[in-house]
């Protein structure tokens, strides 16, 4: 199972990204936000869900891995296919996908193409074990993105500073504050891997 994937864009077509990887060119459905970032003749990482169809495989890209496993979940639930999660994580970002999930806001999936207001309520019933599951991680996403710029800027790839980062909040194992998570991520508190 492909978990990421890192190699030089090649073409760009609206949500279609090829990216060549030692020779291999694949075809990679992003969310037009990330689309846009992505440069032609730039080496990316991306993270990838495969979805074998019934006469395809299909890759869904992802910028970072909470991303991906939100739409893994999602794609699991009942009535929920995964041309509609996409479609629903490229209307809206994480953060407002997981507020729409916690406070029920039917009213605000509903409005996205091909959702409707029932099966906004289905996602929505359905979907409780997401906030559940990343609840103690809200406060840690924050500090986790303020601790990727403080890598940056210390010099790190942004790459390395996500790497660094993620491997020090799964071997501490709980909600951190900044600078813990900083020393972690220095320190090679995510070396346990």
């Amino acid at each position: 199972m492909l978990y990421a994937l890192e190699g030089k864009v090649v073409e760009k077509r609206d949500v279609h990204v090829f990216l060549n990887v030692n020779g291999l060119v694949f075809d990679i459905l992003v969310a037009p936000s990330f689309a846009e970032e992505l440069i032609v003749g730039t080496v990316n990482f991306i993270y990838v869900s495969m979805v074998v169809f019934e006469e395809s495989v299909v890759l869904y890209g992802f910028k970072t891995p909470e991303e991906r496993e939100i739409f893994n979940y999602l794609i699991k639930l009942q009535g929920i296919g995964p041309n509609l999660v996409f479609r629903i994580m490229s209307a809206l970002s994480v953060e407002e996908l997981k507020e729409c999930l916690e406070k029920g806001d039917v009213k605000r999936l509903s409005q996205i193409k091909g959702v409707g207001t029932k099966r906004a309520e289905r996602i929505i019933f359905e979907a409780q074990g997401i906030t559940m599951k990343t609840g103690e991680r809200r406060v840690e996403e924050s500090v986790r993105s303020k601790a990727i710029s403080a890598l940056v800027s210390l010099g790190l790839k942004e790459q390395d500073a996500i790497s660094l980062v993620d491997k020090a909040i799964k071997s501490i194992g709980k909600p951190v504050n900044l600078e813990e998570l900083i020393k972690a991520a220095l320190g090679g508190g995510g070396e346990n891997n």
